[in-house]
């Protein structure tokens, strides 16, 4: 069998780069460093510390713009309230995949056009003012497609949705959540 000469350096020279690199200190003293972790589990999906802060930036932002007496308290709570709607976002997502309901886009852009109505504005300056707030078009988007689909959701389980009081209804779509809860595995890690 006969070897390359070219290849057998090239090989060494491999060998003896990494050798060194993984035998200095600073790779050799470094403890592993955590970059990513995971705070809760709704069955088998992860929600991770990444997207978990990613999702609380726009809160963050309006808190510390607040009273100072309340920023304290309120950035104290803003995690584990922000964890719970991911939590419970999750749990809809899942129950609506099981029903197969879906929303389809042109039904976002008409929730869309009636927020930006209620609010006597075009869609274009509702979006802009999300921006305002550091809520991309996309988390709007996203945000109109999660009510719908949570409404649809409550619908197909038979929960009433005919009252106009909003704290009716959260209590209600709460309740729902609590009843799933008892039936998929949610484990919190915060």
């Amino acid at each position: 069998m006969r070897i390359d000469p070219a290849r057998a350096s090239l090989v060494a020279c491999v060998l003896l780069l990494s050798a060194s690199v993984w035998s200095s200190p600073a790779v050799a003293d470094s403890a592993p460093k955590v970059i990513n972790r995971i705070v809760a589990v709704v069955g088998d999906e992860p929600i991770t510390l990444r997207a978990l802060v990613l999702r609380s930036l726009p809160y963050k932002k309006r808190i510390q713009a607040g009273p100072a007496a309340e920023r304290d308290a309120a950035m104290k709570a803003l995690l584990p309230e922000v964890l719970d709607r991911m939590v419970s976002e999750a749990l809809f997502a899942r129950r609506a995949d099981e029903l197969h309901l879906t929303v389809p886009p042109d039904e976002i852009d008409r929730a869309l056009k009636l927020m930006a109505d209620a609010n006597k504005m075009t869609v274009a300056e509702l979006v802009s003012e999300a921006k305002r707030g550091d809520v991309s078009e996309g988390d709007l988007r996203a945000q109109a497609r999660q009510q719908l689909l949570e409404y649809r959701v409550l619908l197909a389980e038979g929960v009433d949705m005919s009252s106009k009081d909003e704290a009716e209804l959260g209590k209600r779509s709460k309740g729902y959540i609590e009843a799933i809860k008892r039936v998929v595995a949610v484990e919190v890690r915060l």
